[in-house]
């Protein structure tokens, strides 16, 4: 048995009971120890005479432990209200600042859960800002109407509010939505305590628990203090926020003006190199070779056609390339028109998709209501908006250079005119200067040189002429138009070849009819203007034999020229008639070819052999057509009627719509 209980109590043992009980407080024992010692005096015997002085001395022991206790409490939850105070001055960013306040809330209060909730300046509605300790999404996406749920109330009274049975509790208007993501979470009691600021509700500090709480008043007063630093600190937060957006704003201001200001030099700059470049009278190539320095890009300037006049590209350019000719393909050429109508639609320069890798524009260069051509540039990267203004800018430029070479031009195609005319007159052969005009202008009278007479419609003369300089720019030539014709002058020796270098290149121009004479190689002035006559007398005579799109050499139809020349295309109609109209209605109705089997034995001097083998046929073949045609013609080869049968056949070849290689 405990000597406690043994026998009435010694005044040793009661003074020990005190001494344990004194002991336990100073050490700062738990509760257990106390309530052992309790425990044990309760157990004395009901008769002992110092058991209701211990037990007493036991209950006043527990208190002023509870007491200490209490105090603790206080000052822990102070000290964490000082530290959180702290900790909050030093954090900068919103988020972090509003997170914390949960996070330090939710500890103050030995809470299961605890967020912040805000209100919306747009709708009202109140949605959490931080959260921490949910186990569901659903909690951190809540939001709920101004004045509804336990975020309404305390926005509404300013008051600290605490509840222990939420659910039930009718203290405050429910929200339904609110009310089921808090069951799920399986909260019970709740404290929320306003952040103001001047008087307004920046925002609700709410904690939970998932048991049935009751919350001390000095749990609240501790939350209340955080929710004040707290405030403080959003403010300060927000204050810092807004002094950093204004620094971003003023730096980024100042970037813009930074940049505005190098546009504006950029642009000062260009323009400044533009008007040196004007003011000493710059042609088209030093112009687009500015223009590629400045933008460090590839140029090229194109004519109202799409020739490409000129190119240049700077040598640190941005794709690092200086070629531009070669990227200028037949494909990308295509492609220019489409874009340059959107270009003079719009009134500034275009996008254009040419080329791969690169980013391509074009401009139409204007004056006026006059298209005189088009600025093409192509870099790797994209211009800026002060680099196409700029550019756009250049096309001006452009368009001043180009009406004064197109008025240089002008004053050299006049000359080149008046030039031609001259060595096609004999007239003006005296003239001493004129072997040196035509030789500054690249042809050399002395040399051997070729006339070629080109007719084409009367539309479509200038811009044959155009091309000209196209199909026979390896070679010394000049051209001009006379009476609605082109006349091309060159240094050539092979008729046969440039008769074939123009048919090629006029077989593009499928949008108009065409007739050319290609004239024999003649040696000075006076040779040149009787080729243009005997050529002015191939084109008629083929006219008369209504052909199209065929070009001819010279030679070979002179004689035919000038004997017909007087006649109309009906009298000469007549004339192969009357010769073989026979023949002709023959091979028409059977599909024969007695008409070119006739011609070749008389180009073959009537040799039927050397005929036969020209056309590919045995000459007992030959000799059965002979036949043939001498019972369709009569005595064909008597009483002169070869030369007359002969010139009828070749009129008749020449009236045929295929090119003549005769």
């Amino acid at each position: 048995m405990n000597d406690l209980t043994a026998s009435p109590l010694s005044g040793d043992q009661v003074g020990s009971l005190y001494r344990r009980l004194l002991a336990h407080l100073e050490r700062g024992d738990d509760l257990d120890a106390l309530m052992a010692v309790l425990a044990a005096i309760e157990a004395l015997p009901a008769d002992s005479p110092a058991k209701p002085l211990l037990g007493e001395a036991a209950q006043h022991a527990i208190a002023i432990w509870q007491r200490l206790e209490r105090h603790q409490q206080h000052e822990r939850a102070l000290r964490t209200v000082f530290e959180s105070a702290q900790a909050l001055t030093e954090l900068r960013a919103l988020d972090d600042v509003l997170q914390n306040i949960v996070v330090r809330g939710r500890a103050l209060l030995g809470g299961d859960m605890a967020w912040l909730a805000g209100s919306d300046s747009d709708d009202g509605c109140f949605r959490v800002l931080a959260i921490d300790g949910a186990n569901s999404e659903a909690s951190r996406e809540m939001h709920a109407p101004p004045n509804a749920g336990i975020a309404g109330h305390v926005a509404k009274t300013r008051a600290p509010f605490t509840s222990s049975r939420y659910l039930t509790d009718q203290s405050f208007s429910h929200d339904a939505t609110i009310d089921r993501i808090l069951a799920d979470e399986g909260l019970e009691s709740v404290a929320a305590v306003p952040l103001l600021a001047d008087d307004d509700v920046i925002g609700i500090l709410i904690v939970g628990n998932r048991y049935q709480r009751t919350f001390q008043p000095w749990e609240i007063s501790i939350l209340t203090i955080l929710a004040a630093h707290a405030s403080t600190a959003i403010r300060n937060a927000l204050a810092y926020a807004a002094k950093q957006q204004a620094l971003r704003e003023a730096e980024e201001a100042n970037r813009r003006l930074q940049e505005k200001i190098a546009a504006l030099e950029f642009a000062a700059e260009a323009d400044a190199r533009l008007n040196r470049q004007l003011a000493k009278g710059a042609g088209l190539q030093e112009m687009v070779e500015v223009i590629a320095a400045t933008l460090q890009g590839r140029i090229a300037f194109l004519d109202p056609t799409g020739k490409v006049l000129c190119t240049a590209a700077a040598p640190t350019s941005r794709d690092g390339g200086n070629d531009i000719e070669a990227l200028l393909t037949p494909e990308v050429l295509l492609r220019i028109p489409a874009a340059l109508g959107q270009s003079l639609f719009a009134g500034h320069s275009v996008p254009v998709e040419l080329w791969q890798p690169g980013h391509g524009r074009v401009v139409a260069v204007l004056s006026g209501d006059d298209h005189l051509g088009s600025l093409l540039i192509h870099t790797s990267k994209p211009l800026s908006d002060d680099e196409v203004q700029v550019f756009e800018r250049c096309s001006t430029a452009m368009a001043v250079v180009a009406l004064l070479a197109d008025r240089k031009s002008f004053s050299a195609r006049r000359d080149v005119h008046l030039t031609v005319r001259a060595l096609l007159d004999p007239s003006q052969h005296g003239d001493k200067d004129l072997a040196t005009r035509a030789k500054h202008h690249g042809l050399n009278v002395e040399a051997p040189a070729l006339l070629v007479l080109l007719a084409v419609e009367r539309a479509r003369v200038a811009h044959c002429l155009r091309q000209i300089p196209v199909i026979f720019r390896q070679y010394p030539h000049i051209a001009t138009e006379i009476d609605g014709r082109l006349v091309v002058i060159l240094n050539r020796s092979d008729p046969a070849a440039v008769r074939d270098e123009l048919h090629e290149a006029l077989q593009g121009e499928t949008d108009t009819t065409w007739l050319g004479c290609v004239s024999r190689t003649v040696y000075g002035m006076a040779a040149l203007a009787e080729a243009y006559q005997s050529a002015k007398r191939v084109i008629a005579l083929l006219g008369k034999l209504r052909r199209q799109r065929c070009i001819v050499q010279e030679p070979q139809l002179a004689l035919y020229a000038a004997l017909f020349e007087p006649h109309s295309a009906a009298a000469i109609a007549d004339t192969i008639e009357a010769a073989i109209g026979p023949l002709l209605a023959y091979d028409t109705r059977r599909g024969t070819e007695l008409a070119p089997t006739l011609l070749k034995f008389l180009d073959e001097n009537q040799n039927a052999r050397a005929a036969a083998r020209a056309l590919g046929i045995h000459v007992n073949t030959m000799h059965k057509r002979l036949e043939t045609i001498g019972k369709l013609l009569g005595a064909w080869n008597e009483d002169g009627r070869t030369v007359e049968i002969h010139v009828a056949l070749r009129l008749w070849q020449l009236q045929q719509n295929e090119r003549d290689r005769s």
